[in-house]
């Protein structure tokens, strides 16, 4: 498990964590509520956290050397969070990408 992960698994306090990937510099895992993008530093750590109830749209920008995952969160106020991964990461990632999809769908589906 990597550096970036462990910081997630300290701050989501018990929740289970349904898929995670390691990005370019910094960890992604998706609970039941949130989005975390975590990031170990040399003196410290950093936590992101975005709420999934909020997720507006997502794209994906495939590349040889560092694919993109481009998600839009509703606000208030609105965020943006792009995600760089090595093509190596894929296969995490995929998963990734299928359950933010289920839940744009579902949002869209609500009308929201």
């Amino acid at each position: 498990m990597s550096k970036h992960l462990t910081v997630i698994q300290k701050h989501v306090q018990g929740a289970s964590i349904h898929a995670a990937g390691e990005g370019m510099g910094y960890a992604v895992a998706l609970t039941d509520d949130e989005l975390l993008v975590g990031k170990s530093k040399l003196f410290g750590s950093s936590v992101e956290r975005f709420a999934l109830a909020g997720i507006a749209d997502m794209r994906t920008v495939p590349n040889p050397s560092a694919n993109l995952l481009q998600i839009e969160f509703a606000g208030p106020p609105p965020r943006s969070l792009t995600v760089m991964y090595r093509p190596e990461a894929e296969g995490d990632f995929g998963k990734i990408i299928e359950l933010l999809r289920q839940r744009v769908h579902a949002r869209r589906g609500a009308g929201s």
